[in-house]
């Protein structure tokens, strides 16, 4: 084992390597662009955008605080993300909000 060569490899978490974004309302409007596109392709009516888009306001708020609670709880980012996605995400909407909120660099 000369100059450390050899040695294992540390094993890491595939999303080790999340950070959180901290643009809040550029993950919204984000979010609601193209979540505004899918409800235009299925034909909604307007007020029916308007309120899932509503619901996606929520949501991203509510995803949001959380991952700060997970944040002040002692958790990683990587953990905190991997705790969201396994315990409180029940939808593919709800996945890429998730997503969106630990897309930072």
């Amino acid at each position: 084992m000369i100059f450390g060569f050899g040695k294992g490899k540390k094993e890491t978490s595939p999303h080790s390597n999340r950070k959180i974004n901290k643009n809040i309302e550029g993950i919204m409007n984000e979010l609601k662009k193209t979540r505004a596109k899918e409800c235009q392709n299925l034909g909604m009516s307007v007020s029916k955008m308007g309120q899932d888009l509503a619901y996606l306001d929520r949501k991203v708020k509510e995803y949001y605080n959380e991952a700060v609670k997970q944040l002040k709880s002692g958790k990683s980012q990587g953990e905190a993300y991997e705790h969201i996605m396994d315990h409180l995400t029940s939808t593919e909407m709800d996945r890429r909000i998730v997503e969106k909120i630990f897309s930072g660099k």
